[in-house]
């Protein structure tokens, strides 16, 4: 899975009870859910890795998590299994202990595939790539057992690295995370996600070249820390940790269901309709008032979401402009907007990546939206696959669009 979320929120936070569901098959087959496998001890960046044959220009340098990644996804490809969603992905990363954001994929197999064709591909993609930080890769290859040749590059656009904050830490435990910028912002601010309830900002130093936090964590269970950069392009997200608070880190944790997810399994179709109703179901485990649609904001955000799948990216703007500019063009008047994006295997997980994500959940409880405008196309598997012959990413699966505007 992957998910964007457009504008910040300030939100309260609020209990939700109830027992957590375990981890999904699908999840356990994830390098970060192997038996025996070890979580780090610390998250921090940089943990540089020696490039391989292949070493495209745009690279600037090389993360061995983002190698370790591209090559278990390329012997998984190699052996026809089921490809990771970039929520999998992602736990591998927090595994390993890298704040990395934004993975993106690209992959080419085929029979006989030489030098000069598969840098042409690569090179290509990576032109495309976001820019604004350094370019870092994880590139591998891998040959399956009936003679095809499968290259696959991880890619993330760094915009800042991080000092080791601990994996492990106890209740009330102070933490103090600095991270050092890699590209010009004019804001900084550190936004905590727990277990349970909206997430919630600490006060965040910005200095020159780095920003700081002294925060503790008040529940237990898994945290997201997010640090989240105020850029030419809008606010991003520049890093991510988890902490595991008097808990042993474990992918039950990272992969618990969404509140609503469940519905999933009981509607009919995969549709605009259904992701209402797990959406606001969501918004009753934290009480959330329910959010109604509009027809307007539907509209664009149907146009949104059928351009992510034409462009094969999940991003607010695809050549169709920023949330704030699709609105203006279409007269909407809103004193406030914001925007959920995802791609993912099926609506259940799409939802579940939205509310896994800080800024996401903060849209998705945010008690100032009243209306929203849902976007949902399905591309059923094997309908648009990904052309192996020149590479790229999967556009299969449910593109989907949460236009908030009050």
């Amino acid at each position: 899975m992957l998910a964007l979320g457009w504008g910040l929120a300030a939100c309260g936070s609020e209990p939700r009870q109830g027992p957590r569901s375990p981890a999904p098959p699908e999840f356990a087959g994830s390098a970060a859910a192997a038996a025996g496998a070890p979580w780090a001890e610390e998250s921090s960046s940089p943990r540089w890795a020696a490039p391989g044959p292949l070493q495209p220009a745009a690279c600037s340098r090389y993360e061995a998590a983002l190698v370790a990644a591209a090559r278990a996804l390329a012997e998984r490809r190699a052996e026809r299994a089921a490809p990771w969603e970039i929520s999998e992905i992602v736990a591998q990363l927090r595994a390993q202990g890298s704040p990395l954001v934004w993975p993106r994929v690209w992959s080419l197999e085929g029979e006989g595939l030489d030098q000069a064709r598969i840098e042409a591909s690569l090179a290509a993609w990576l032109e495309a790539s976001p820019s604004g930080g350094q370019l870092r890769c994880g590139i591998a290859q891998a040959r399956s057992s009936d003679g095809r040749d499968v290259v696959v590059a991880v890619s993330v656009d760094a915009l800042a690295d991080l000092d080791p904050l601990p994996v492990r830490t106890r209740l009330g435990q102070w933490l103090r995370l600095r991270a050092r910028l890699l590209a010009p912002a004019r804001a900084a601010e550190i936004v905590l996600l727990g277990p349970r309830g909206a997430p919630r900002s600490v006060p965040t130093e910005l200095r020159p070249g780095e920003a700081r936090a002294v925060f503790s964590l008040d529940q237990m269970g898994l945290w997201r820390i997010q640090l989240v950069l105020d850029t030419d392009v809008g606010p991003r997200p520049a890093l991510e940790a988890w902490a595991f608070v008097d808990v042993e880190p474990n992918s039950d944790e990272a992969a618990a269901p969404a509140p609503g997810e469940s519905l999933a399994d009981s509607l009919p179709e995969a549709d605009a309709g259904a992701l209402l109703d797990m959406l606001n179901a969501a918004r009753r485990s934290e009480r959330r008032p329910p959010l109604r649609r509009d027809a307007r904001l539907d509209e664009l955000a149907q146009a949104h979401a059928e351009a992510m799948r034409q462009s094969r990216r999940t991003a607010h703007d695809v050549g169709d402009g920023s949330p704030v500019q699709r609105l203006e063009r279409a007269g909407f008047d809103a004193r406030r907007v914001g925007e959920n994006v995802a791609h993912a295997r099926s609506l259940g997980r799409a939802h579940r990546a939205l509310w896994e994500s800080p800024a996401h959940r903060g849209n998705l409880l945010d008690s100032g939206f009243a209306t929203v405008g849902l976007g949902v196309v399905v591309v059923p598997e094997g309908v648009a696959e990904a052309d192996t012959e020149r590479g790229g990413a999967d556009a299969t699966g449910v593109w989907v669009c949460e236009l908030f505007a009050n």
